[in-house]
Order: structure tokens, then sequence, then C-alpha cells
């Protein structure tokens, strides 16, 4: 079988991989067609694929040994790797040195204000503990007083309590202990040992000071009581005064009003009596009463003939003769002023004398 050789293009039979390293074989004859078929239009792929990798992208014409090519990149590759893995633990290394600075500055600030917070809160515990045990002490040692200054008869007497709903108490009668318990009880009690416990004796003060301020209130709503009743004692007697006075004048208003009402009665009464009893009384009264206007008008008279004469000599001869009522004014008009005080008020006399006359008169004869 005779070979032709292609025209215009050789190749060789072998190729290498440049990516695997595989040699493949090809037939260079066939492929002459399929390459200048190729010139004009690439439709279709003329190299076969790889043995080794399968692709046609690392091939190489020839046969070529890339073992050391190989080699030294996969040295290059090691060493990359290598110099990437010790920098990953240097930047690692870096960042954790970093992150544990700033989570210990963290740390270190939260325990900064932890440790504040917990000096406050100490220092507030402190003062509140010992604000408690200073107002304890304090109230113990102001019971303690009140129990010294308590009167012993009284004191005695709250010791002597007991029954079963009450706990028994118990002071102590030692001058020195006495003295010492005033000063300081806490002394006492540290020297007392086992025998007097801090809690017993503040307790048993405490229960002695109730003891005796429950006394002392029930005496003092005793004396209220007593004082209390005393007032209203004394509002109740003003009360009963005031009101019997009231009645004396409600008594004496009774009586007034009955006197008056009686004497209206008997005014009704008489003159009642008198519109019957007048008429005959009148008719024997009348005799003496004409005698008496006689008597009064002659005295009148006289008096008016004095005047007068009287007016009459002292009046010009051309004056016109007066009316008996005004002699005696012309008089008084005309030498008034020549008078003196005594005259005067004799004349006004007469003049007042004069109208009740008048009045008299025409009230008796009825005029």
């Amino acid at each position: 079988m005779n070979h032709l050789a292609p025209r215009g293009v050789y190749l060789s039979p072998y190729l290498t991989c440049a990516q695997c390293n595989a040699l493949n074989v090809v037939n260079a004859h066939r492929l002459g067609p399929a390459t200048a078929l190729g010139r004009h239009r690439f439709q279709r792929e003329v190299l076969p694929v790889c043995v080794g990798c399968g692709r046609t992208l690392q091939l190489r014409v020839g046969v070529t040994n890339h073992a050391p090519v190989f080699a030294s990149q996969a040295a290059a590759f090691h060493h990359a790797q290598h110099i990437r893995a010790a920098a990953a633990l240097t930047l690692q290394r870096i960042v954790r040195g970093g992150l544990a600075r700033c989570d210990a500055d963290r740390r270190r600030r939260a325990k900064a204000a932890r440790d504040a917070l917990e000096c406050r809160a100490a220092t507030l515990l402190q003062r509140r503990v010992r604000g408690m045990q200073t107002r304890r002490r304090t109230k113990i040692q102001s019971g303690v007083s009140l129990i010294a200054w308590t009167h012993e008869r009284l004191l005695q007497t709250l010791l002597c309590e007991a029954s079963a709903a009450t706990a028994r108490v118990f002071w102590f009668s030692d001058t020195e202990d006495l003295a010492l318990i005033q000063r300081d009880y806490r002394a006492y009690v540290r020297r007392a040992g086992p025998s007097m416990t801090l809690r017993r004796f503040e307790g048993n003060v405490l229960l002695l000071v109730h003891r005796i301020w429950a006394m002392q209130h029930r005496m003092a709503a005793r004396i209220q009581a007593r004082w209390r009743g005393v007032q209203l004692r004394h509002v109740l007697r003003i009360y009963l005064c005031e009101l019997g006075r009231l009645r004396e004048v409600w008594h004496c208003c009774a009586g007034l009003i009955q006197r008056n009402w009686r004497r209206r009665c008997d005014h009704v009464k008489a003159n009642r009596q008198r519109s019957t009893v007048v008429p005959v009384v009148g008719q024997r009264r009348r005799p003496r009463l004409l005698h008496d206007v006689r008597r009064v008008r002659a005295v009148y008279a006289q008096h008016h003939r004095h005047t007068d004469k009287v007016a009459g000599y002292l009046a010009h001869p051309h004056v016109k003769m007066l009316a008996d009522n005004d002699v005696l004014q012309a008089f008084a008009a005309t030498y008034g002023a020549m008078t003196s005080p005594a005259m005067q008020r004799h004349h006004a006399a007469h003049v007042d004398a004069r109208r009740q006359i008048h009045a008299f008169v025409a009230k008796a004869t009825g005029r």
C-alpha cells in the first residue's frame, strides 16, 4: 500500500500533552483533507483528544518530556503554598494579637467599671449597715436611758408582770453594772461573756421600753379621760346654769305677758263697765263740773278785767282797742324788752295756764 504525502502541510505523528505529559500518536495522512478543509471553514475539531486528560488545548507537536517543567511548577507551587501558609499564620497571629489586645482592653475597662460599681456598692452597703448599726445602738442606748429614768415603783411593777402572752423581762440592780451599761452597753456585753449575749440584751431592752411606753400611754389616757371628764362637767354645769337662767327669763317673760294680758283684759272689762256706768256718774258730777266752770270763768273774767285795765292805761288814745286775746301779746311786744326775765317767764307761765284753762273748759263743756 502506497502512502501519499499530504500536500502543503506536514504533521508529526506524535503529539505531546503539556498538561499531563501523555504521548499521543496520530495518522498525519488522514488529517490532510481535514486540515485542508479547515482552512476555509472551521466547523469541526481536526485534532484528536489527549488520551491522558481528554483535552486538546495543551497538545504540542513532537515528542517532548515535560516532567522537569512539571517538577519545577510543583516545586514553585509548594514553595508558594509554604510562603502562603507562613503568611497566613503571621496574619492570623497579628489579627489574633490585635483581637486579644482589644478583648483585653475591653475586659480591663469592664473590670474597672465592675470594680468601681462594686466599690460604690460596697461603700453604700457599708454606709447602710453602719447607719443601721448606729441607729440600733442609739435606739438601745436611749432605751437604757429611759429605763434608768423610770421610777422604781413603775419599774418593779413592769418587772413583776408575767403572763402567758408576755415574756418576762429583767434589769440590773448593781450600781457599777448600771453605770457601765449607761456609758456603753456593748462593753458590758463583752465583759459578761457567754452569760449575756448582745441579742438577748437588746431584745430585753426593747421589750422593757415597749412596756414602759404602753404603761405611759395607759396613764396618759387615764389622765386625759379624767381631764375631759372635768372639762365636760364644767361645761355641763355652765350649760345647766345658762339653761336655768334662760328658763327664768322665759318665766319672767311669760309673767310679763300674762300680766299685760290680764291688764288688757281688765282694761277692756273696765271700759265695758265704764261705758255703762259713766252716764250715771256724769249726771252725778255735772253740777260740780258746772260749778267749777263758772268759778274758772269768773277767774278768767277777772283776769281779763285786770289785763284790759292795764292795757287801756298803757295804750295811747288814738290806738284801736284790741281784743281780749291780743292785749297780752301787744303788751309783750311793746314792753317785753323792758321787763325782767323773771317777769317774762311769769307772763309765759300765765299764757300756758290760760291755754290749759281753755282746754279744760272745752273738754268739760264738750265744745
